[in-house]
């Protein structure tokens, strides 16, 4: 049975004191840039080429300002309003597209398989 002293458990609270001041920011730092797109929804096909619209939201918030860019399976996106872009570059109707947002300091998320619903009628 190990005898532990007062001197014993004091030297080993001092270790662990720092690493958990250290590592409690961390956490928030990294998450801190983070969107989690929402795809609001996939238009039917419009016009001759009948090419489907895709309206996502990219859930940033304030930060939408700090986005230099959201493509949408590699497509360009057009800024509607407040955090919200749309494509209209789709043939197919593909209910999940990857989403990349580039933000204007370099930063990039990139999102696999967002679904994408139909437009309520």
């Amino acid at each position: 049975m190990a005898n532990y002293t007062r001197r014993t458990v004091v030297r080993g609270a001092a270790w662990t004191v720092p690493v958990i001041a250290v590592a409690a920011p961390i956490p928030a730092f990294a998450t801190s840039l983070s969107c989690r797109p929402f795809a609001e929804c996939k238009k039917p096909g419009a016009s001759q080429d009948n090419t489907k619209t895709y309206v996502i939201n990219s859930n940033c918030g304030t930060l939408d300002n700090n986005i230099a860019s959201v493509t949408v399976d590699g497509k360009d996106t057009t800024f509607l309003s407040a955090g919200r872009y749309e494509t209209v570059q789709f043939k197919d109707s593909g209910n999940y597209r990857d989403v990349v947002i580039t933000f204007t300091d370099g930063t990039i998320e990139e999102y696999k398989k967002v679904p994408f619903p139909p437009c309520a009628k």
